[in-house]
């Protein structure tokens, strides 16, 4: 019993590790860097589904859950990036609060993926929904609010 519980930790431990390595090095999604953030794939899922035990775990997860599922979002796996970008929403969320401006970024980026669905009403509706709480947190003349407002009205164009 006590090698198990030793293991275990010994577990959490590269775990938390790999999770702050991960999200801090996870490549950006640009077409050039695509090559090594596919290398990084495998592992940053496996990362993303071990249990959080605290809160920078938990944001770790949600970075390197928004990082990959941009990447895959650019690539146009839709599917994929839609269940990453939500993991990253509720994890945000949970930590953060729904008005923050990550946890904006992540609702924003899944409503990006709706479009990429041809979703068109229910990515109307999340991206209403981001451009009201990035103007009510970030006010209207910020560049997060004017970017999800430009993408709102491609949405309405629909």
């Amino acid at each position: 019993m006590r090698k198990r519980l030793l293991a275990d930790h010994q577990l959490r431990r590269w775990v938390k590790h790999s999770l702050e390595i991960s999200a801090g090095a996870f490549p950006n999604s640009k077409y050039e860097m695509w090559t090594q953030c596919q290398v990084f794939v495998p592992h940053a899922v496996e990362c993303i589904g071990h249990l959080a035990d605290d809160k920078e775990d938990i944001l770790n997860q949600a970075l390197l859950a928004f990082r990959v599922g941009v990447y895959i979002l650019d690539r146009g796996e839709y599917n994929k990036a839609q269940t990453l970008l939500l993991t990253s929403k509720t994890r945000r969320e949970d930590v953060l609060g729904p008005e923050h401006p990550d946890t904006l970024s992540s609702i924003f980026h899944i409503g990006l993926v709706l479009l990429g669905q041809w979703k068109n009403k229910e990515a109307e509706v999340i991206i209403q929904q981001a451009a009201n709480r990035c103007e009510e947190a970030l006010g209207l003349k910020h560049r997060d609010t004017l970017d999800v407002i430009s993408c709102l009205g491609v949405a309405l164009e629909r």
